[in-house]
């Protein structure tokens, strides 16, 4: 309910915001920096510039600036109120997951192996 005014002025509905912000805005690969090789891409949410940016987000099915900006408006509260309440969501698991996996490949590895011998 603390999100719905967010949307309001451009009759955004919840489920939309939410998809746009699971699957756009926090499950967007981003390089890094130019050192970065893109096996080691992290996974992180777009910033709000790369998210609004028509060419910037391929993922989106939303078209208008101004309906991007009232759904990154709704994100960055989403976030506030998550971070208030130290909580975390299944793309923040997923993200985290993901970035340990690529920075840190022969601990997993040992990790898997570890499986296969208690199974």
């Amino acid at each position: 309910d603390k999100l719905r005014p967010l949307l309001k002025p451009e009759a955004v509905p919840l489920i939309v915001a939410w998809t746009e912000i699971i699957t756009s805005i926090k499950g967007s690969v981003v390089t890094g920096s130019a050192s970065v090789t893109p096996a080691l891409q992290e996974v992180r949410p777009l910033p709000r510039e790369e998210y609004i940016a028509e060419e910037g987000q391929p993922n989106s099915n939303i078209a208008s600036a101004r309906v991007k900006s009232c759904i990154y408006d709704a994100y960055e509260k989403y976030e506030t109120l998550k971070k208030e309440r130290q909580g975390f969501d299944a793309a923040d698991l997923a993200r985290n997951l993901y970035n340990r996996l690529v920075t840190h490949p022969a601990t997993f590895r040992a990790w898997t192996q570890s499986w296969s011998m208690n199974a």
